[in-house]
């Protein structure tokens, strides 16, 4: 990822931080939007050229019916990625991305750490089949994490009870590393995503390219993952 946008970036998630004092006051899509900000200021887009929630190509799935909520019949779920770029004058390699955000709450004991390290990898599993198809092949594929202590010391040695897999620099999400998780964790990844890439033969993989910690307000950190498979 391009220097110059990563640093805008954090300039903007430091800016609302430091706004609020904390993370509570806002949401996932507030950090998806300072990212939007960025694309804007950096490449010299225009709004209708960042494409938000698309649909991931249904190639790229094992489809699934769900019984609607709403009257007979049934409707397809389809499943999507939170921003899709296209190459243009300035940005010369599109992009595809997805966010997470993880916080502390008054919660937070209770929280569910695992499940939370699981929606990465589902998220690694997503980027990693739009990344498989023709019209994204030639695109760069990030999964853009912020958060808080809650999931910073996911997975470090001394924390309390039996030590779970914990965040990686590099993933390669084949089955000998799916067979560590615990349970709660492997649940997250979604079937049609997991059974697909098995229909396609590929592995999904991803590589941290952007692992920054702050003190202030207090801890939190910005963790950045280019996604491809094998």
């Amino acid at each position: 990822m391009e220097k110059e946008l990563i640093d805008d970036f954090e300039r903007l998630l430091i800016d609302r931080i430091d706004y609020f004092q904390n993370f509570i006051n806002f949401g996932e899509d507030s950090i998806r939007y300072d990212f939007f900000a960025s694309l804007i200021n950096i490449f010299n887009l225009k709004p209708h050229e960042i494409l938000l929630e698309q649909a991931i190509p249904p190639t790229q799935f094992v489809n699934k019916e769900k019984a609607s909520n709403q009257g007979r019949g049934r409707h397809e779920y389809k499943p999507e990625v939170d921003l899709i770029v296209f190459p243009t004058q300035y940005l010369k390699t599109g992009i595809v991305c997805e966010f997470a955000f993880f916080r502390k709450t008054e919660k937070s004991e209770n929280q569910d750490k695992t499940g939370k390290h699981g929606k990465l990898l589902n998220e690694i599993y997503r980027l990693s089949l739009m990344k498989n198809h023709l019209d994204y092949k030639n695109f760069n594929h990030f999964l853009i994490c912020i958060t808080d202590n809650e999931m910073m010391n996911y997975g470090k040695e001394g924390t309390r009870g039996s030590t779970p897999i914990g965040i990686r620099d590099n993933y390669t999400l084949n089955d000998e590393f799916l067979n560590q998780l615990k349970q709660t964790a492997r649940t997250k990844i979604d079937d049609k995503f997991y059974n697909m890439t098995k229909n396609l033969s590929i592995t999904p993989t991803a590589k941290r390219v952007y692992n920054k910690e702050f003190k202030e307000p207090s801890n939190w950190a910005i963790w950045i993952w280019e996604v491809d498979f094998k």
